[in-house]
């Protein structure tokens, strides 16, 4: 099997190169699908923290804990999430 070149390598998502992916432990997403969903955030004015603390961890959370998520459980996290989100006053 031919040595695959370690710049190569370090170019490709971790995803690509084995491995554990950093993000799918944290969020249960693969990598590649978090950087779409950031980058909707960026286009739509979505605060990318707020997404990652409040909907994808809670909603990861809920997963884990229960196996099967039900549609009202994720409406929940997100409901939950958005009961967060400052008001506007004007």
């Amino acid at each position: 099997m031919p040595r695959q070149n370690p710049k190569q390598s370090a170019q490709q998502p971790r995803s690509q190169r084995g491995g554990l992916d950093h993000t799918f432990l944290h969020y249960g997403i693969r990598e590649a699908d978090l950087e779409v969903i950031l980058d909707l955030c960026d286009r739509h004015c979505i605060d990318r923290d707020w997404l990652r603390d409040e909907v994808l961890k809670n909603f990861h959370a809920k997963k884990v804990d229960a196996i099967e998520i039900s549609d009202a459980d994720v409406e929940r996290v997100l409901n939950d999430a958005l009961n967060q989100l400052p008001t506007s006053t004007q």
